[in-house]
């Protein structure tokens, strides 16, 4: 049985840009989950495991900063937010991400961050629970 792809959860309100990095991410071997809002991104969350979440860093519906401390609450994957630096240099890393990327920025600067925190987290990859306590 060969190796489960690690998967990623991609919110992003651009559908032009998503597909973009959904074929981007797949092409390097990874599974990705494309949702549009905040909303949504908690749904795909509670219904899959991820290696990753990606995250645009002004969501509708549910506010990005919302969806980073949910899902903080629940999981250990690591979150990468996709930001502009003028708005992103007021965020703490209080507010719950990994990591931010900071446009524009680069598909080798992209491809670094994402293997980084994929191998970073690889031991507990997805949410909290009694499985991964040793």
């Amino acid at each position: 049985m060969g190796k489960e792809k690690p998967k990623i959860l991609f919110a992003e309100e651009d559908r032009d840009l998503a597909e973009s990095i959904e074929r981007f991410l797949s092409g390097m071997g990874y599974e990705v989950n494309i949702v549009y809002d905040g909303a949504q991104a908690l749904v795909a969350f509670e219904q899959n495991r991820y290696s990753l979440i990606v995250l645009s860093e002004n969501l509708s519906r549910v506010s990005t900063e919302n969806v980073v401390r949910s899902l903080k609450k629940a999981s250990s994957a690591p979150i990468l937010l996709i930001s502009e630096k003028n708005f992103s240099e007021k965020i703490s890393r209080d507010f719950g991400y990994s990591e931010a990327i900071f446009c524009p920025f680069t598909a080798a600067e992209f491809k670094e961050k994402i293997e980084r925190l994929i191998n970073e987290s690889a031991p507990t990859n997805g949410k909290k629970d009694e499985e991964n306590k040793l």
